[in-house]
């Protein structure tokens, strides 16, 4: 019978420890989103009690995605980054946003996280056609990656 209790424990200890690492991950994850909405909130709530007062025009800026996307990439990059770090794997993070058109996934805003100066979309300028989301007539469309 004290085997089993010591194998239930040790059982459990781990389960708890993956539960507090999967919350901990979560939080990393959800903190700086919490604090982008928050900003946006007060932008929509600035643009709807400030001196210009439901004007239109105030509250379509203060609700416009590219004010955060921005902080948005790169918090995301910097989570999935440390995650990595924390597997023991060193990597680069590069993410961008591509918007379609005309069929082609166009690169909207980027970053790479070890230089965040640089263009992640490097690839785009040379290689467009691996780009396009659909294919003449007759031809399997490749699966694209965003």
């Amino acid at each position: 019978m004290d085997v089993l209790q010591k194998e239930d424990g040790k059982r459990l200890k781990e389960e708890l420890a993956r539960a507090k690492e999967i919350a901990e991950h979560l939080a990393r994850l959800h903190t700086p989103f919490g604090t982008i909405v928050g900003k946006k909130t007060g932008r929509v709530h600035t643009a709807i009690e400030g001196p210009h007062a439901y004007s239109i025009k105030c509250v379509k800026e203060a609700l416009a995605p590219w004010l955060d996307l921005p902080e948005l990439l790169l918090s995301l990059a910097t989570v999935l980054s440390h995650q990595r770090k924390q597997e023991g794997i060193m990597l680069n993070v590069r993410i961008g946003v591509y918007l379609c058109r005309d069929g082609v996934m166009c690169p909207i805003y980027g970053m790479d996280l070890n230089n965040l100066g640089s263009n992640p979309f490097k690839s785009y300028a040379t290689h467009q056609h691996a780009f396009r989301m659909t294919q003449p007539a007759g031809k399997e469309a490749d699966a694209a990656l965003v």
